[in-house]
């Protein structure tokens, strides 16, 4: 049976190092990875390249989605794993698998879940890249998942753990008992790599 052919953008992060190295497990996956040209010699992605992993070169920050579209033509999916401040990139990249005809596009959604409008910057900005799929009519699988256990520890009176809190924080809302979602970042490439394999997920959220 043919391999699933994927090329992962931000696969050197926190969350796309995870969904590499599932994805390689799992053994169904071609994978390729979109890498920034001043980023190919640095040590995280050379040492992809041992591991039967394509490096494409290609600044989703400076190209425009025509050159792209020749990068990306030809992957069944295109997964984003970028970092929180890069989410509007994605725009150039779901206009260059519009182009190419990418069967499936995965944006970041590798963080904290929150209602559009308002409430969260970042989660607007992820809006706005999921309104530009559905423009361009885009085959999508959108994998939401919770707030990292890894980050979200209380805190403790000595004050000894707030030096790896990501925001140290004691507000609690309403009577505390609000409902919330969380993860172990070790867990979203297994989950990933389930969900990519089955076609029920396709044009669903996940």
């Amino acid at each position: 049976m043919a391999k699933i052919s994927i090329l992962i953008h931000g696969a050197t992060g926190e969350t796309g190092g995870g969904i590499v190295e599932e994805l390689l497990g799992d053994g169904s996956y071609d994978i390729s990875v979109l890498v920034r040209p001043q980023s190919a010699e640095k040590p995280a992605v050379k040492a992809l390249k041992p591991r039967g992993i394509k490096i494409v070169l290609a600044d989703t920050a400076k190209q425009n989605a025509e050159d792209l579209a020749i990068l990306v033509h030809g992957y069944d999916i295109i997964l984003s794993a970028v970092a929180a401040e890069a989410q509007l990139e994605q725009l150039v990249l779901v206009d260059a698998a519009a182009k190419a005809g990418t069967k499936r596009f995965v944006p970041c959604g590798f963080t904290t879940i929150s209602p559009p409008g308002g409430v969260m910057d970042l989660r607007n900005q992820k809006e706005r890249v999921h309104e530009r799929i559905w423009y361009h009519h885009v085959p999508y699988t959108i994998i939401d998942v919770g707030y990292w256990y890894q980050i979200s520890w209380p805190e403790v009176p000595s004050g000894r753990l707030d030096y790896a809190k990501l925001r140290p924080n004691t507000t609690i809302y309403g009577d505390g008992n609000a409902p919330n979602i969380l993860i172990d970042k070790r867990d979203i490439g297994r989950y990933v790599a389930r969900i990519l394999k089955d076609e029920r997920t396709l044009n669903q959220r996940s």
